[in-house]
């Protein structure tokens, strides 16, 4: 998000724990654990006091399955993950195929264009849906 938060981050924040939210999300990244957002916070710091007893009881349960015991002297010091070493919003994610431009989402939004049209639009030949988008962005009500 704009804050640099992670869904870990969002689940850790909940008033009430979710462990099936966070075997989830640690199951696919354990390292999450280690992105501070923009803020410099990171997602355990987001547990509520009334909750720690929990969380503490479901990290330890989870310890060997997440963060394994290393050998050190044989394997050496683990780096930083990847992630934890980028600053945030440096890896934009791109529009995917036929995402509307800011302009014609901004229309949707706004109400000024029902998405519907855009749907309908969209299924048209591309000659017809650059038409419908010009006729849109100079704002007229009536669509080509």
């Amino acid at each position: 998000d704009d804050f640099g938060k992670t869904p870990l981050h969002d689940a850790c924040w909940r008033a009430e724990p979710s462990f099936d939210t966070l075997s989830l999300i640690l199951d696919s990244d354990r390292d999450l654990v280690n992105i501070l957002d923009t803020r410099g916070s990171s997602p355990l710091s987001y547990i509520r006091r009334e909750n720690y007893a929990a969380y503490i009881n479901f990290f330890r349960s989870k310890m060997d399955q997440f963060w394994p015991r290393r050998d050190v002297a044989a394997e050496g010091e683990e780096l930083a993950p990847l992630l934890c070493t980028r600053k945030p919003h440096s890896m934009p994610i791109r529009d995917p195929p036929g995402a509307l431009t800011m302009h014609m989402a901004k229309m949707v939004s706004n109400g000024q264009i029902p998405p519907e049209d855009i749907l309908n639009a969209a299924n048209e030949s591309d000659s017809d849906t650059a038409s419908y988008m010009t006729f849109s962005s100079r704002g007229v009500s009536t669509y080509a």
